[in-house]
C-alpha cells in the first residue's frame, strides 16, 4: 500500500513540475513575442519618422546636410549578386516605337519593358529632400521590370524548390515576424498568397532574384519605371492621392502622419494590383505605397552629385541599402517617385518587399 502511495506522490510531483515548467516556458515565449513585436513596430516607425523629418526639413527650407554615414565594407551575400549592365553597355539613343512594341510583345510573363533612353532623376532643392538633389539626366539601357511586387505565392515556390531559409527564420533568436508570419504569429502568408512578400532582407530578395533569372533593380531603373520621362511626382502623374491610386497610411492606419482625409480600405499591405489607377506611364503597378521595395544600390546622401550619367549603380560601399516607393505604413510624401529612403540590408520589416528586373537577351 505504501508503495502505491509513493508512486502516486512521485507522479503528482512530476505532473506539478511539468505544469510549472510549461508555464515558465510559455511566459518566456510570450515575452520574446512581445519584444519582437516592439522591435518590428520601432523599425517601421523609424523609417516613417525619418521620412516625416525630411519632409519637415524641406518645408522649412532647411539645407543643412544630414550626418554622413560612415561606409563599411559590404557583407558577402549568400548567393552571387546579379549585376546591372555596365556603363559601357548604355546607349543613350531612345528606342524607336517599333522596337518598344517588339520587346513588349516578347516580354517575360508579368514583366513590362522600360525602353532605352534618358530621363531626369532626382528633384530640385525646393521640390524634394537633400539627398534627391541635384536633379540630373540619366541614360539607361532598356530592361524588363515586374508588373507587380513579388508575392507570397511566388516566394513560397522559391523556398519549396530550393530549400532556402530566410535570414529572419535562420536567426540565432528566431523572429516572431517572418515572411510566413508577416504580421506576427497569428498571421499566415498562405492565407494571403497574392499579397507582396515582406519580412525579408536584402540578401533574401537577391537570392530570389538570382533563382528567378532576374536581379534587383538599380535605384535609377526603379525611378524611371515609376516616373517615366516626364518627371511625374507620382507614377500616375502630379495629382495628389485620393485613396484610389495607392495604399498608404490613411484613416485605416492610426498614425500621427496618416492622411485621415482618404480611405484606401487596407490597414496593412494589399493584394498586388489593387490600385490600377496608380500605375506608371509604362503600366507598372504599386510603385507608390503598399510596401517599400529593395533596390540594388547602397545609399549615400550626396551620391547624385557625382553619379555617372549612364546606368548608375550606386556607391561601391555603404551601410544602408536603398528602399523606394513608400508603404501602407507611410505618408504621401514617401510615395513620391523621387523619394529616397534606406534600410540596413540585414534588416526586415512588414513594410518592405521587392520586385525584380531582367536584362534583354
Amino acid at each position: 500500500m505504501k508503495s502505491n502511495q509513493y508512486v502516486i506522490i512521485i507522479a503528482a510531483i512530476i505532473v506539478g513540475l511539468l505544469i510549472v515548467g510549461g508555464l515558465i516556458y510559455r511566459g518566456s515565449m510570450e515575452s520574446r513575442k512581445r519584444a519582437e513585436e516592439k522591435r518590428q513596430a520601432l523599425e517601421r516607425t523609424r523609417i516613417e519618422q525619418e521620412a516625416e523629418r525630411r519632409k519637415a526639413e524641406a518645408e522649412e527650407m532647411v539645407e543643412e546636410p544630414a550626418e554622413e554615414v560612415t561606409p563599411v565594407a559590404s557583407t558577402e551575400p549568400s548567393v552571387p549578386v546579379p549585376m546591372p549592365p555596365s556603363i559601357a553597355d548604355a546607349r543613350c539613343k531612345a528606342d524607336l516605337p517599333n522596337l518598344i512594341k517588339k520587346y513588349n510583345a516578347t516580354a517575360p510573363e508579368n514583366m513590362i519593358y522600360v525602353p532605352t533612353g534618358a530621363f531626369v532623376m532626382g528633384s530640385s532643392a525646393d521640390a524634394g529632400h537633400y539627398d534627391e538633389t541635384p536633379a540630373h539626366r540619366v541614360c539607361l539601357s532598356g530592361f524588363y521590370i515586374d508588373r507587380h511586387e513579388v508575392t507570397n505565392a511566388q516566394f513560397k515556390e522559391f523556398t519549396e524548390t530550393t530549400g532556402y531559409i530566410t535570414e529572419a527564420e535562420d536567426a540565432t533568436v528566431a523572429s516572431a515576424y517572418t515572411w510566413r508570419r508577416p504580421y506576427g504569429p497569428d498571421s499566415n502568408a498562405e492565407d494571403i498568397p497574392n499579397h507582396p512578400v515582406v519580412c525579408i532582407t536584402w540578401n533574401d530578395a537577391n537570392a530570389y532574384a538570382a533563382w528567378a533569372g532576374k536581379r534587383l533593380p538599380t535605384e535609377a531603373e526603379w525611378e524611371k519605371a515609376a516616373r517615366g520621362t516626364d518627371g511625374r511626382r507620382y507614377p500616375w502623374g502630379n495629382a495628389n492621392l485620393t485613396g484610389t491610386e495607392a495604399n498608404i497610411a490613411d484613416k485605416t492606419v492610426e498614425l500621427e502622419w496618416s492622411d485621415t482625409s482618404n480611405d484606401d480600405r487596407y490597414n496593412t499591405a494589399s493584394p498586388v494590383g489593387s490600385f490600377p489607377k496608380g500605375k506608371s506611364a509604362y503600366g507598372v503597378e504599386d510603385m507608390s505605397g503598399n510596401v517599400w521595395e529593395w533596390c540594388f544600390d547602397w545609399w549615400n546622401s550626396s551620391y547624385y552629385e557625382t553619379s555617372p550619367p549612364d546606368n548608375p549603380t550606386g556607391p561601391e560601399i555603404g551601410e544602408f541599402k536603398i528602399i523606394r516607393g513608400g508603404s501602407w505604413f507611410s505618408g504621401a510624401d514617401a510615395a513620391r517617385t523621387s523619394q529616397r529612403m534606406y534600410f540596413r540590408p540585414e534588416g526586415s520589416s512588414a513594410a518592405i518587399g521587392f520586385r525584380c528586373v531582367k536584362d534583354l537577351g
